[in-house]
Formats: structure tokens, C-alpha cells, sequence
């Protein structure tokens, strides 16, 4: 989902490339003790990347992004801090084949996970209605296999993980697994 930001990108020579960007803070959870329903972050989003591309061989990124997510609560106002890791790059194993990866860790960043986003698990509410942020994880690994330069073949397999706290339902949503080829 696109959404709002500030970005400065740099190339480096041949093969770097960086960035930062200031990224418009939206929350993905409800608070059963915001009456409005309004989502008044505080604090952008911080997010960073570093990207390698050695020639032709592929390229290797690594990103970061650290967030701090307000909500209300009747003891007053309260913060949830969260941060996410991601590494990702492509290998051109010959001429016609190339893998493609990522791995992705956080907590509280379900909104910059696709298979997540809109479910409401940045955050799970404690007995006490103290927000705690939410472990999760993401990774995927395809293969395309070019028969010409506009005809190629391509399989991709994919899973997210979250960890929750043991009092959480056991029918709550914990993994997904996605495999496709064309």
C-alpha cells in the first residue's frame, strides 16, 4: 500500500545505492479506548536501506525501519515502540536463471508486511489494556528461469510468522505459507 513520505535516495559509484525516508506513522490495531477511532501518531517512521549491486552478478539490500506507535488509555496516553529488519537480493546464477530472497524480523511493523497489513497485529492488548507489540516474521525465495528475454518461467514459495504471548486464542492468526509458479 502506498502511503505518504519524505525520501532521500543516493547512488554511489556503480554499486551503491542508500536511502532514508521520514514515512507517514499509521497505526494497524483498534484500541477498545480510543472512542473516535482517530489515528494521531506522534512520530514518523524511520526508515533506511543500503543496497550492493556487484556488476551483473545481482544485488543485496538491507533495511531497517524504527517506529513508535501512540494510542490512548485511561491512565493517560502511552507509546508502543517497534522496529523491523529486512535483508533481500538477487543472484544471477547464468545468463537464464536468476533466485531472488527475503527475510524480514520486526515487531510492531505488520503494517509494512503485506500478508498482515489491515488485520490489526501491530500490537496484542495485555488484561490491563497495555498495548505490547507483536513479533513477526517474513521471508520468500522464487526462481525464474528466462526461456527468451520476453518469456520466462518463474516458482516462488513464502511464509510470514507471528509470536504471540501464551494467553492469546489458539485459533489467532499465526502463519501463512504461499507457493505460486507461472
Amino acid at each position: 500500500m502506498r502511503h505518504g513520505l519524505i525520501r532521500y535516495e543516493r547512488r554511489d559509484g556503480e554499486e551503491l545505492e542508500y536511502g532514508f525516508s521520514l514515512e507517514n506513522p499509521r497505526k494497524d490495531f483498534q484500541n477498545p479506548y480510543d472512542s473516535l477511532g482517530i489515528d494521531l501518531q506522534q512520530s514518523f517512521d524511520i526508515a533506511g536501506r543500503l543496497r550492493f549491486e556487484p556488476g551483473e552478478i545481482g544485488h543485496l539490500q538491507f533495511a531497517a525501519i524504527f517506529r513508535e506507535i501512540f494510542y490512548s488509555h485511561p491512565t493517560g496516553p502511552k507509546y508502543v515502540s517497534g522496529f523491523g529488519f529486512q535483508v533481500s537480493g538477487s543472484i544471477n546464477s547464468s545468463e537464464k536463471t536468476r533466485v531472488k530472497f527475503q527475510l524480514v524480523y520486526g515487531s510492531a511493523i505488520s503494517r509494512y508486511i503485506t500478508t498482515l497489513e489491515g488485520r490489526g497485529l501491530d500490537v496484542y492488548p495485555r488484561d490491563d489494556g497495555i498495548m505490547d507489540p507483536l513479533r513477526s516474521s517474513g521471508s520468500y525465495l522464487s526462481f525464474e528461469y528466462f526461456w527468451r528475454y520476453n518469456w520466462s518461467f518463474s516458482t516462488i514459495a513464502g511464509m510470514v510468522n507471528l509470536w504471540y504471548p501464551r494467553s492469546q486464542p489458539g485459533d489467532s492468526f499465526r502463519s501463512s505459507y504461499y507457493g505460486s509458479r507461472m
